[in-house]
């Protein structure tokens, strides 16, 4: 559990990145849903990700605290996460939160550079297969609010671990390989 020192509130910030790692995966990746395995390479990311979602911060209670507005916000940051736009910053009550509930309504990555499939440098879009009700993804966090300070959550997305799964024919990602693959953390 992550404590605050003497609290009233908590400024949450949360934030986005394409890719936070340092190291990039090389290897084979077995295609779902099929047999054969290709050869993919990752090297430095670049291009863009554009998001559409919703962000909720979870209570102990069982309660939350929806961080972006009213409906979806969309976001866009680069694949290999150098920058770090705010995704909502909201003063949310003290006490215990236990979660981050994300709903993404659109992933949509334009790939300029660093993946290769079967030897060939792949350029161009990369969407995220989700359904029309959204994909929701929810972390477990532990945060003990005990006075004001603010802290920064960081959404991670970690496209060099789903974008070698790409469907070259459909150019997507099935929902749930994105979805693993997300990552919060505490700053």
């Amino acid at each position: 559990i992550y404590r605050a020192q003497d609290a009233l509130n908590l400024t949450a910030e949360v934030r986005m990145s394409g890719n936070s790692h340092g190291a990039a995966p090389v290897g084979n990746i077995a295609e779902r849903g099929s047999a054969p395995s290709r050869a993919v390479v990752v090297l430095d990311l670049e291009g863009d990700i554009e998001v559409a979602l919703q962000v909720f911060l979870q209570r102990a209670d069982g309660g939350e605290v929806q961080l972006t507005s009213a409906g979806e916000v969309v976001v866009e940051a680069d694949l290999g996460g150098v920058q770090e736009p705010t995704v909502a910053t909201l003063v949310v009550p003290a006490g215990l939160y236990s979660g981050l509930r994300v709903v993404f309504g659109e992933v949509v990555a334009d790939v300029a550079g660093g993946l290769i499939i079967d030897g060939i440098p792949y350029l161009g879009p990369a969407t995220v297969d989700i359904a029309s009700a959204g994909l929701v993804v929810t972390r477990t966090l532990g945060i003990e609010v005990m006075e004001d300070e603010r802290t920064v959550l960081l959404l991670d997305l970690n496209a060099d671990e789903w974008l070698p799964t790409l469907e070259l024919l459909t150019y997507a990602v099935e929902a749930q390989v994105f979805a693993d693959q997300v990552a919060i953390s505490v700053r």
